[in-house]
């Protein structure tokens, strides 16, 4: 009886400490080994999902330009953001220019301007629906107060010449230096970091870039840009986040 007892009470010991040490130590190889895999995986989700917003917002572009004649967004735009009221309205932030194609049918989602993983997104942690909203089916359409108030992903160009050629940036991934056409090692300010990021043209298709300086086209000289200002049309202006881009109110320079 007491032999019996004793089978049953050892049959269902636990671990023990080496055993428990040497599981453990399995696991933590299998995890070292798998974590470039997964990290791997989920960047390439997370430039997925830039390239796929950046290639709606060169869309839109290029709808603009096909129902004005060939004429590029300009630096003043139709309407007025705040009240959607007829009239010459200056362009002075990125809403505004969102909003332009919003009430135009073009691309109204508010999460195309921002990349889902982007810290700076995480930390204002305003998301966005709409552009553009109205109160009713004959009311005007009017910028939304939380677009207007939510970080912004990339950087956008208006102003474009007509004769913009294709290989012109219309939208570029938030985070570029003009200086040294890389983008920030600050992830708040760069989305990918130092890594790079996506460059979009006029023509509709998107790129990866670590470094755009000498990659890009003087639409003037056709001659390789210096910088990423120097790919743009003289008088055109770049707008961003207010708070993280370092291309926000800059202007073209192609051609200098």
């Amino acid at each position: 009886m007491k032999a019996d007892s004793f089978q049953a009470r050892s049959s269902k010991r636990g671990f023990t400490l080496v055993e428990l040490i040497t599981v453990i130590t399995i696991v933590g190889i299998l995890a070292g080994l798998l974590y470039p895999t997964i990290t791997g995986i989920l960047k390439r989700g997370q430039r997925a999902e830039s390239l796929s917003n950046l290639k709606q917002i060169a869309a839109a572009y290029f709808q603009f330009r096909s129902d004005n004649n060939g004429r590029n967004l300009p630096l003043k735009i139709s309407k007025n953001p705040s009240s959607g009221q007829d009239t010459v309205f200056e362009i002075t932030n990125i809403y505004h220019l969102a909003y332009e194609f919003a009430w135009r049918g073009y691309l109204n989602e508010g999460s195309i301007y921002q990349i889902s993983t982007d810290l700076h997104v995480e930390q204002q942690g305003v998301y966005p629906q709409a552009v553009a909203e109205r109160d009713a089916a004959d009311a005007p359409w009017v910028l939304s107060q939380t677009f207007s108030e939510a970080a912004v992903s990339f950087d956008l160009v208006a102003g474009l010449s007509s004769n913009a050629p294709s290989s012109t940036p219309v939208a570029i991934t938030r985070g570029l230096d003009p200086q040294t056409g890389e983008w920030s090692s600050d992830e708040t300010i760069s989305p990918y970091g130092a890594a790079g990021g996506h460059v979009a043209f006029l023509d509709g298709h998107v790129e990866w870039f670590n470094n755009v300086n000498g990659e890009l086209t003087n639409p003037i000289t056709r001659k390789t840009a210096n910088s990423i200002l120097q790919s743009v049309s003289q008088g055109a202006k770049f707008f961003g986040d207010p708070d993280k881009s370092l291309l926000d109110g800059k202007e073209g320079l192609a051609g200098n």
